[in-house]
């Protein structure tokens, strides 16, 4: 059965400038060519030769960008007409045969060139811009109904391609490499899905720092920044006099200066980003981070490597203060505070992809901060502070614990977004 599927029409090729010296290379070697056929024809003078080569050159005058390869044929076929009356037929077959070679040499130039002609208008047609990346998966994750689509889908081209801030806006209109496309269609399908995008990349920015995270640890979160903030803040505050600081009485309170060797105390550390924070900011302060999970262990030390802290801080597998000895000058935690029955109500990346070890908080979301406090006084020095995360409408329950441990809650502090986020605890009575 014969193929009836039309063949779309060739335009005329008109050849390109860098196909000017291929093509005048290949009109010298049409010449000799042509000599090489006129020297096996016998008889004929240097004169009939050089008026024979001077119509074949006249022929070959469609090589220019005037002409197409269909008047090129039909001057071939004028020329070999016009010199057979003076040859013998063997002499006209020869001369057949060097227009046949000419017209298969320049029909497969031609080939080449229209092919390379239709690839770069296929790229042309199917090229995707940076820009045009970032519009389709915005447009992909609004679809998704991912809250915020575009910051999402700025921050995923950027690391996709390997670009700063300023490229973004100056290289827009470049081509992506292959490798760097098939990377952000398979982000933009995890991030559609829900997966958040710190766990995409393995990393999440905290207080100015990169931290790297994983499925085993709790995104470091904006919100915790004020506990970083609340916690420098309360070693250059003295302390409220009260029983449990008689001994700073004469010096109006204790103050843990920046210059003094403080111990850190973190409790269910994560990724290690309070602990670290606070070291990077404290470079006399040595500290401990203590977690139930291993994995998240193997995240903090890998964290406190990358900032050039590891030597002043230690890991320890604990339960809270189960496997904790001595006292601290500052202890932090942002410890599970959701309550189980809300843990359902979270957004689909925190509830399918954060640890639900670091989110559930018992049935009232206390129960991490009765553990905790019940045994503060135990591991605080004199003087020392302790600083803790605490969840909405929070604040009364944990001053309740706070007062039944004769402990002083100093205050409460609130977020960027105005909800009281951040209990501040010391070692005295109130």
């Amino acid at each position: 059965m014969k193929n009836t599927t039309a063949k779309p029409a060739q335009k005329h090729a008109i050849p390109m400038p860098d196909m000017e010296l291929r093509l005048k290379n290949a009109k010298n070697m049409t010449i000799e060519l042509t000599n090489q056929r006129l020297r096996k024809i016998d008889g004929r003078s240097t004169d009939a030769r050089k008026a024979l080569q001077s119509r074949l050159i006249h022929a070959h005058k469609p090589w220019t960008r005037s002409t197409g390869p269909k008047s090129a044929n039909g001057k071939a076929r004028s020329a070999l007409n016009a010199t057979k009356h003076g040859f013998r037929s063997r002499e006209a077959r020869e001369l057949a045969r060097t227009f046949r070679d000419l017209r298969d040499f320049r029909k497969g130039l031609l080939e080449k060139h229209r092919a390379k002609k239709a690839w770069g208008r296929y790229k042309r047609r199917t090229m995707v811009t940076i820009d045009q990346a970032l519009v389709s998966l915005k447009q992909t994750l609004k679809d998704a109904g991912i809250d915020n689509p575009a910051l999402d889908a700025r921050i995923l081209v950027r690391e996709a391609m390997g670009l700063s801030d300023t490229d973004m806006i100056t290289a827009g209109r470049s081509e992506p490499t292959p490798s760097a496309l098939e990377k952000l269609t398979e982000w933009g399908a995890q991030r559609a899905a829900g997966r958040p995008v710190s766990k995409i990349l393995g990393y999440k920015e905290f207080y100015g720092r990169r931290f790297s995270v994983t499925d085993d640890t709790l995104d470091p979160r904006p919100d915790t920044e004020t506990l970083i903030e609340v916690a420098l803040k309360s070693l250059k505050t003295p302390l409220p006099l009260g029983e449990g600081n008689k001994a700073s009485s004469r010096s109006g309170g204790s103050v843990v200066g920046e210059g003094q060797n403080i111990t850190i105390l973190d409790l269910g550390t994560g990724t290690g980003c309070i602990l670290i924070t606070l070291l990077c900011e404290l470079p006399h302060a040595s500290g401990i981070a203590a977690d139930v999970s291993n994995a998240a262990l193997a995240i903090a030390k890998q964290n406190a490597k990358t900032h050039g802290v590891d030597s002043r801080a230690a890991f320890i597998q604990s339960d809270w203060f189960e496997n904790i000895t001595g006292t601290f000058d500052l202890i932090v935690s942002n410890p599970p505070y959701i309550p189980n029955p809300d843990i359902a109500t979270l957004a689909k990346e925190v509830r399918n992809h954060d640890p639900i070890l670091a989110l559930d908080g018992g049935n009232d979301g206390l129960d991490c901060y009765k553990k905790i406090i019940s045994n503060l006084k135990t591991h605080l020095k004199p003087g020392g502070k302790a600083v803790f995360e605490i969840g909405i409408n929070q604040g009364e329950n944990v001053s309740r614990l706070v007062d039944d441990s004769n402990l002083c809650m100093v205050g409460i502090t609130p977020d960027i977004a105005g909800t009281p986020r951040v209990v501040e605890i010391s070692y005295g009575e109130k």
